[in-house]
């Protein structure tokens, strides 16, 4: 399971006792538990070349949808 699955859940997770705390009035001695959690860190980082034709569709797509003089000096 990816870190970011992992946060997610322990939103959710967390959201269930925020809610019956203040919704329920179920208080919890050291309240929200999953507060008290260290979490995983989430490494979003991508790493991506264009492949095949991409780089030809991509130009041809800024040519048509906008300034291709600047989007397409951005995109090289």
């Amino acid at each position: 399971m990816s870190a970011s699955t992992v946060n997610r859940e322990l939103n959710i997770l967390s959201h269930v006792f925020t809610v019956a705390a203040q919704e329920w009035h179920i208080h919890l001695p050291w309240g929200n538990p999953v507060r008290l959690l260290s979490r995983p860190r989430v490494n979003d980082k991508r790493d991506r070349r264009l492949v095949g034709d991409e780089e030809k569709r991509l130009l041809a797509a800024a040519e048509t949808y906008g300034d291709a003089g600047e989007i397409g000096l951005i995109i090289i």
